[in-house]
């Protein structure tokens, strides 16, 4: 399956990924239109002598008693006699009432009541997970909550896995889902609307001939507003790491392309080989600052059969920026690599689980040096288990956890005090073949 914020295996969302996090919100905009009712001018109300009303409808409300009242929107102002005026206020659920009494001797009193609305924010996509090789390719969606909000199969009759990323690359503010399948078909990337859950766009990331799969994170690496998809090409094909504008892959309504592209790689943004074209590991990818310079770079690991090198690509001019071996250089098993913001410094932090037959050790690396922070063996892992890895905010407590995956648990540990804070079984117990997230 595929676990994922900003990269696959984890993110940007979060920390970028999750390889970037991106979330639903709710936007309430105020009524700011009114009617005037009983305005002494207007031949549609009369008013008594000695006093006047004046209503506005939408969030605000004025009524006076007295000789004389001149109001305006939200307030009132009183310019003779003795009279008292209430204005009423709701914004987003919170009600505010001003009371405003002046004597006739000119002194005024003014009281002010705030009454909280519900604040408990809509519930937000979170991250996405796919199920690995040898199940379909079934992807799971779920909230902040813990809730399952979704689940569809990205690819019918295919039995490979399928990696899974969630961003914002329509630019509704719904994060939308992205898909890479597992080995075994064309490397066709689909994207599914976050709100309709229909599919909007598919493409080959390389040439339809390839078979090993795709790698996937998702992030706005050129701070356009939307959210861009990079692929990394699957195992047993080259490190190919390519950068497709997510702005350009969905025009605004009705520009060019807004109903079918023309072909992907005419919206590269950039696309390199992470290793020596030679060797035929594949490259895993992840989204993160890792230096604090603003600008997302990008962190490689070898798939399978390839060591356990990681490197860092500068967001600012792609060239190498920082690079280490996270575990045994005679490892072959493939490294699943994470970043995000752990401790707040501004500089995120790039995190490590083993691959095939490895022992299930994740690890933690100061991303802007490569020094290693923290190591640790999850919860429950099993021996000879992969650990996919994520980063995001699993117990939105407003900081980023690592996630960690294997077999078909997922375990949360405190970015910061590494205890565990929480966990999920995303699929059926029955399920034994791993899967990917974000």
């Amino acid at each position: 399956m595929s676990l994922w914020r900003s990269t696959i295996g984890a993110s940007a969302r979060r920390g970028h990924i999750r390889k970037n996090v991106e979330r639903l919100d709710e936007r309430i905009v105020p009524d700011t239109t009114g009617t005037v009712i009983n305005d002494p001018t207007s031949s549609m109300g009369t008013t008594p002598s000695g006093s006047s009303t004046t209503t506005t409808s939408g969030s605000s409300s004025t009524t006076t008693s007295g000789s004389s009242t001149t109001t305006t929107s939200g307030s009132s102002t009183v310019t003779t006699g003795s009279s008292s005026t209430s204005a009423t206020n709701t914004t987003q659920g919170t009600t505010t009432t001003t009371t405003t009494t002046t004597g006739g001797n000119g002194s005024t009193t003014t009281t002010t009541t705030t009454t909280p609305g519900d604040s408990t924010p809509p519930p937000v996509v979170q991250y996405a997970v796919g199920a690995d090789g040898g199940n379909f390719a079934l992807v799971r969606v779920y909230d902040n909550t813990g809730a399952k909000t979704s689940e569809f199969i990205a690819y019918p009759n295919f039995k490979g896995g399928v990696h899974a990323a969630i961003g914002d690359v329509t630019g509704d503010g719904v994060a939308d889902i992205i898909t890479g399948p597992g080995p075994g078909m064309k490397p066709l990337v689909k994207v599914f609307d976050g709100v309709t859950g229909q599919q909007l766009l598919s493409f080959n990331a390389y040439d339809p001939s390839f078979r090993g799969g795709v790698n996937i994170a998702v992030a706005d690496m050129n701070n356009d507003g939307r959210a861009d998809i990079i692929t990394g090409a699957g195992d047993g094909g080259g490190s190919h790491v390519k950068v497709f504008d997510g702005k350009g892959l969905f025009p605004p309504e009705g520009g060019v392309g807004a109903t079918l592209p023309p072909g992907p790689d005419n919206y590269i943004l950039r696309q390199f080989f992470a290793y020596d074209a030679k060797y035929l590991v594949g490259a895993r990818v992840a989204v993160a600052d890792v230096n604090g310079d603003g600008k997302l770079d990008i962190i490689t690991a070898p798939g399978t059969n390839g060591g356990p090198h990681i490197r860092v690509f500068s967001g600012a001019d792609g060239t190498i920026y920082r690079e280490w071996f996270a575990y045994d250089a005679k490892f072959s098993g493939g490294v699943y690599v994470a970043a995000g913001d752990l401790n707040g410094d501004g500089h995120a932090e790039v995190v490590t689980g083993m691959g095939a037959n490895g022992i299930g050790q994740v690890k933690v690396f100061d991303g802007n040096s490569g020094r290693q922070l923290r190591e640790f063996t999850p919860d429950g892992a099993a021996v000879r288990v992969s650990s996919r890895v994520s980063v995001f905010d699993f117990d939105m407590d407003g900081d980023p956890d690592i996630v960690v995956g294997d077999l078909n648990q997922i375990n949360a540990y405190d970015g910061k005090t590494y205890v565990r804070t929480g966990g999920l079984t995303p699929f059926d117990p029955t399920h034994i073949g791993g899967f990917f997230f974000s």
